[in-house]
């Protein structure tokens, strides 16, 4: 319910820049999608002038992805971004990635717990958009537009997938 409200904040990994606070939310208009923002401090001056600044949190420019445009779920670190050394210590079972045709959006939850929930609340939301054809087949049809490394996660990431859903009674 949170996803669909103020969203939810969490840290995305990218490969050529450091780890970020972001709040995600599903847009579920006309076109459903993921919305994600950046979150970043800023100082803004005191009322008398004279004490110091506060800094408060601000959100950047909303970046929307279609969510017809999310090809599967990777659950844990498969992703280059979630892989590199110094995410090392970041367990996997606080990780996920939405792939897409274009790249990933890689992130990292607060708990094993907000992880599954997520995954699964994305995964029901994918269901209903891909209604006409299976998104989980989608990623594997369509693997030619990824890494050979992330292509060879594909069986381990269905196989992960199916456990979770089993697991929940899906």
């Amino acid at each position: 319910e949170r996803l669909h409200g103020r969203g939810v904040r969490l840290v995305a990994h990218g490969v050529q820049c450091d780890p970020k606070r972001v709040w995600i939310k599903l847009d579920d208009e006309d076109n459903p999608s993921v919305i994600w923002q950046t979150e970043f401090p800023r100082r803004v001056p005191s009322n008398d002038g004279q004490s110091t600044s506060a800094i408060i949190l601000v959100r950047g420019s909303p970046h929307k992805i279609a969510l017809l445009n999310v090809l599967y779920i990777d659950v844990g670190k498969k992703t280059t971004a979630l892989l590199k050394l110094e995410n090392r210590a970041i367990p996997d079972t606080v990780c996920f990635s939405l792939l897409t045709q274009n790249g990933s959006l890689d992130l990292q939850t607060n708990s094993k717990l907000e992880r599954d929930s997520l995954i699964g609340c994305f995964s029901m939301m994918l269901d209903r958009v891909h209604r006409d054809r299976d998104w989980r087949s989608l990623y594997e049809t369509s693997s030619s537009i990824f890494s050979s490394s992330e292509v060879n996660t594909s069986a381990a990431t269905a196989a992960s997938i199916a456990r979770y859903q089993m697991s929940k009674g899906e």
